[in-house]
């Protein structure tokens, strides 16, 4: 099935469901196994449809999996087939074979990619506060020597003062 950023992905999944009205369950579907799994895969498509690959693959499988089971009991209620959804469990959601390796070879890149933002977030973490304890131990030094400077010049002078009053 194709996802929201236009991939392809395989999916499997199981649906547990209970029949919640036998006589709507006998009577108002026909084939209801074939019911379910059509409405099931139908539902599936359209939620995977709206997610992207990644997320799809990972991070966002407990989200597909409720959306569907939700969107299945809406059908299922819309064809008053006396069928409760109990749970959507997706067994396997991978790429297609024929790709799998390029797949890899894209998780691998994001990986290096997110191992080398945080070397060089640790190395700008670790160089900045040492030049800025730098910078203010020499702006600490100028201004001490600037203090020195104005007292020597101060010293100086009165020295200088008292030397001509006595001449």
């Amino acid at each position: 099935m194709l996802t929201g950023d236009e991939n392809i992905v395989d999916a499997e999944m199981i649906v547990q469901y209970k029949i919640k009205d036998p006589v709507a369950y006998l009577f108002n579907i026909v084939e209801p196994e074939l019911t379910v799994r059509e409405a099931a895969e139908a539902s599936l498509r359209t939620v995977v449809g709206r997610n992207k690959i990644d997320a799809t693959l990972t991070t966002g499988k407990f989200t597909i999996q409720e959306e569907t089971k939700f969107q299945l009991q809406s059908i299922l209620d819309l064809y008053e087939s006396g069928i409760h959804v109990v749970a959507v469990q997706l067994q396997d959601v991978s790429p297609p074979k024929e790709v799998i390796g390029a797949f890899k070879d894209v998780a691998s890149a994001k990986e290096d990619k997110n191992r080398m933002v945080n070397q060089a977030e640790g190395y700008r973490n670790d160089v900045i506060p040492k030049a800025r304890g730098e910078a203010e131990a020499m702006i600490r030094d100028a201004e001490g020597f600037k203090e020195a400077r104005i007292k020597r010049r101060s010293e100086e002078r009165r020295v200088g003062k008292e030397c001509r009053s006595r001449w």
